[in-house]
């Protein structure tokens, strides 16, 4: 079995929503963002806050660094009922920000501090990542039973960037990508010289971030072939053809211009050619570290 090193499954992102019961709070709310940009110096001084709104909401964006952002405040209305939204950036925090961010809004906004929407917020999105420092980006083909949409970036000069497994909609969205790659092109500190993200991105979730650890493992619906095995699996040109197309369309798009019967042959040609080095389990087992990173 080849080495494979993975680093610390996190949580790359997280929206937690909470209602908010009065017509008179949501106004305070609204009064309280736009105040915290007012004093914006006092708040970031080495960073901004920004505020974007229309009709339905206002959005506080919350940068400790002028080019990098770790929050979004939101409150707004939506069929009659009121909502606060915290977005976490949680992997861009920097030492102290996170702190921060809770002190502010422990002081400015009291009835969503943090340690009440840890406890009692709802979880309605989140992204958990896992790096690979040993596995290559688009040397392996991930692919998800029953899976019906799927893409592969392309920066128009055939340089391959993310794989993407389920539609933005989808309860379930699987994203693949080259994390060193990314790091040098946003002139972000590089520690590794492979970095390969794995990360599902899950929606609709309805559990307080504190008890997250009860969710399913979503990595378990994710399968991984590795590409040699799978070269090596059959000549014919058919299997190779889809092999080829799963790299410019991603595995789902490229199985639905099969055949039922190709379908279920490739389907069973892939899962034989199982990378050893994917284990979800093993994956899944950092999560109690990843929450308790984001804990009050």
């Amino acid at each position: 079995m080849s080495l494979s090193i993975w680093v610390y499954l996190l949580v790359d992102r997280i929206h937690i929503n909470v209602g908010v019961g009065s017509k008179a709070l949501h106004g305070f709310v609204v009064t309280q963002l736009k105040g915290m940009k007012d004093i914006q110096g006092d708040v970031v001084p080495d960073g901004k806050i920004t505020i974007t709104e229309n009709k339905y909401r206002t959005r506080l964006n919350y940068y400790p660094t002028k080019k990098r952002k770790i929050a979004e405040l939101e409150v707004g209305a939506k069929a009659h009922h009121r909502y606060f939204k915290l977005v976490l950036y949680a992997s861009k925090f920097g030492p102290g920000e996170f702190e921060q961010l809770k002190w502010v809004l422990s002081e400015l906004l009291p009835d969503f501090n943090y340690p009440k929407l840890f406890e009692t917020g709802r979880v309605s999105y989140v992204e958990l990542a896992a790096d690979s420092l040993t596995h290559i980006a688009h040397s392996f083909v991930p692919f998800r039973a029953k899976a019906n949409n799927s893409w592969v970036h392309d920066d128009g000069n055939g340089v391959k960037g993310s794989t993407y497994l389920g539609s933005k909609l989808s309860a379930l969205r699987f994203c693949i990508y080259d994390k060193h790659k990314q790091q040098v092109e946003n002139h972000l500190p590089v520690t590794d010289p492979l970095r390969t993200r794995v990360e599902s991105r899950s929606r609709h979730i309805g559990l307080p971030p504190c008890e997250l650890p009860k969710m399913v493992n979503p990595f378990l619906k994710l399968e991984v072939a590795d590409l040699q095995k799978a070269r090596d699996a059959s000549e014919d040109h058919t299997w190779q053809e889809f092999l080829d197309l799963c790299f410019v369309l991603g595995s789902a798009r490229a199985l639905a211009q099969q055949t039922k019967y190709k379908r279920t042959q490739f389907m069973k040609m892939l899962r034989a050619s199982a990378a050893p080095w994917w284990n979800p389990q093993y994956v899944w087992k950092d999560l109690p570290r990843a929450i308790a990173a984001i804990a009050p």
